[in-house]
């Protein structure tokens, strides 16, 4: 720090500074500006990608910020020998790991008597590694049932963009800095230096539904059963997406009885788009495949459904856990993978309403306000309570005006996003402006020194 009050600083220099800051703080503030219900919905998920990119230059930055403070402090200490202002820096700069590791704000909630289902059956279902774009222009069933469903275009993924994050993002109602999980299981550290694979330190909807006596299974060839808060009930972990599907509906026919008894909460997992992404590349004419395949395999489940008649309390939710570009996803930029489909069928949903926009955070809570438990106690989503029948809304959960009941939830994410998007946008300021600083500082012991 004493190195640092030696800077003459100028005018010049202040507003170098401040002026670019004050664009960054300023900018985002268009999510906050009032709108109609569609544009809030659209602002989320623009918020959301905003935040993912955010991240994404935090983690790339920080490489280059901690070579080019190495370089600067060896010059400090090797040719002016100021080793005492080094020290001392170094010493400030180990308080920046405790703003970087320490987890985003999340809401709580108090747990409640469980409500009224809306629907005692939800099945989420995502397609790995699907673009909305490819997703909407292949999957025939989906396109084909449009005014039957609810959808939206594109909706946001979290970051990291990959696999275990998100599908726990999910599961659990928010961003993988909270809920502890940033990396695939096997994954190592070569693109991030904080982030890390670990389990679940927050609850999530399966532990929640496991409380009120609803059945959980899950058709994943993934390990997210092993680091969810509680196990669940059924686990199968397939060889592939026929393999998986052909089980669940099975599983569905073995087990009717008690579903229609208890509720059911499952979750299937399709992974051969995200298999032919990395194999082919998203413009691939394989890639194309797997998800129309994929899209006809839910067309099965929707008949079996019918077949069995539980579509009057069963509600099914399709998505996708990030998108792609070529043969990528993890590390790219994150406005070309982060968006990803929404589609929503069910008795009590309306029917043909296109939503603006959301989140993958959001469905936890959707899925809770479908089954009538407590969100998970970490969950930030929203519900989009305009896409619920209206009468249910009023008898079930005494919500008179839903588009006025949603506004004002997404007024509140809107204006956490923000806050988000300013914490980590500081964070990589406050690095730019310590390297400037710094090279003022180094240019000028310099001219001192060579003066001498």
């Amino acid at each position: 720090m004493v190195i640092l009050l030696k800077i003459r600083i100028t005018k010049k220099t202040v507003l170098c500074i401040l002026l670019p800051y004050i664009l960054v703080v300023a900018s985002p503030l268009y999510f906050l500006l009032p709108a109609g219900i569609f544009e809030l919905e659209s602002k989320l998920a623009e918020a959301e990608i905003s935040r993912n990119v955010v991240l994404w230059l935090f983690d790339a930055f920080l490489w280059i910020f901690i070579v080019s403070l190495a370089l600067i402090l060896a010059m400090f200490y090797f040719i002016i020998k100021r080793k005492r202002q080094v020290i001392a820096i170094m010493f400030i700069l180990l308080l920046l790991p405790m703003v970087i590791i320490s987890p985003a704000n999340a809401y709580q909630y108090t747990q409640s008597e469980r409500k009224t289902p809306l629907a005692k059956v939800v099945i989420i279902i995502t397609f790995d590694g699907t673009r909305a774009d490819v997703f909407w222009k292949v999957g025939e069933f989906f396109i084909e049932t449009k005014k039957e469903s609810v959808w939206a275009r594109r909706i946001s993924c979290t970051y990291p963009t990959m696999t275990h994050p998100n599908h726990l993002s999910i599961f659990t109602g928010t961003w993988p800095q909270v809920h502890g999980d940033e990396l695939n299981p096997g994954e190592t550290r070569r693109f991030w230096i904080i982030r890390s694979h670990n389990p679940s330190r927050v609850e999530d909807i399966f532990s929640v539904a496991k409380k009120y006596g609803i059945i959980t299974a899950m058709f994943t060839a993934t390990m997210l059963p092993n680091v969810i808060k509680e196990y669940p009930d059924y686990v199968y972990r397939p060889i592939n997406d026929e393999d998986g599907v052909n089980h669940f509906i099975e599983f569905i026919e073995e087990n009717i009885d008690d579903i229609k008894r208890f509720g059911l909460l499952a979750f299937l997992h399709l992974d051969e788009p995200d298999r032919n992404l990395h194999e082919h590349g998203t413009f691939s004419q394989e890639y194309e495949i797997a998800i129309r395949t994929d899209a006809e395999r839910v067309r099965r489940i929707m008949n079996k459904i019918y077949s069995l008649g539980i579509e009057n309390d069963t509600v099914v939710i399709v998505t996708a856990d990030h998108g792609g570009y070529g043969r990528g996803h993890g590390m790219v930029f994150p406005t070309l993978v982060s968006e990803v489909p929404l589609w929503m069928w069910g008795k009590c949903l309306k029917r043909g309403i296109e939503l603006g926009g959301l989140r993958l955070v959001d469905i936890a809570a959707i899925v809770s306000f479908t089954l009538g438990i407590p969100k998970p106690n970490h969950c930030i989503g929203i519900v989009p309570y305009r896409i619920f029948n209206e009468t249910l809304l009023r008898t079930l959960r005494e919500i008179e005006n839903p588009i006025e009941a949603e506004k004002n939830e997404l007024q509140r994410v809107l204006f956490q996003e923000y806050c988000e998007i300013i914490l980590y946008l500081t964070i990589v300021y406050l690095m730019i402006a310590l390297l400037f600083l710094l090279m003022i500082l180094l240019k000028r012991e310099r001219a001192r020194i060579t003066k001498k």
